[in-house]
């Protein structure tokens, strides 16, 4: 079984400096809320992804399968809260914005088949493969 772990070099860098900058108006980053946290999980008849948008109102995020059924698109946005004003802000860690992100599936997955969930921040979206995937050929 492989296992892939995604590591920023600029978020790593963004959080070591971040202990030394507590306080005030910093907004260090913006990468967290432009390229959500993903974990795919391929299985033998589905594709489980799970997507960390914590803060992301369910109307505010979009699934789309495109280019044949091996690539789902998320994209949404943030919205930040009008009634308070930055003058009151003390510290600033949570991000704002739009965010785009295409997520790759193996070979035979049928995107436009998909089924997505979101609860507590966490969207899960299920693809199934197809089962044309490996067939027996005759030899004549």
């Amino acid at each position: 079984m492989s296992f892939y772990h995604r590591s920023d070099p600029d978020e790593l860098f963004d959080r070591s400096l971040a202990k030394y900058v507590p306080y005030g108006n910093h907004a260090i980053s913006d990468k967290a809320i432009l390229h959500p946290n993903i974990d795919v999980y391929e299985m033998d008849l589905e594709t489980i992804i799970h997507v960390e948008i914590p803060g992301i109102n369910k109307q505010d995020v979009s699934v789309t399968g495109v280019q044949d059924g091996n690539l789902i698109v998320l994209s949404g946005f943030s919205k930040r809260e009008a009634t308070i004003r930055d003058e009151h802000l003390l510290i600033h860690e949570r991000r704002f914005g739009s965010f785009y992100r295409p997520i790759s599936l193996p070979r035979g997955s049928e995107s436009g088949e998909a089924k997505a969930k979101f609860e507590d921040g966490l969207l899960t979206i299920t693809v199934p493969k197809s089962n044309t995937m490996s067939s027996k050929i005759s030899i004549e």
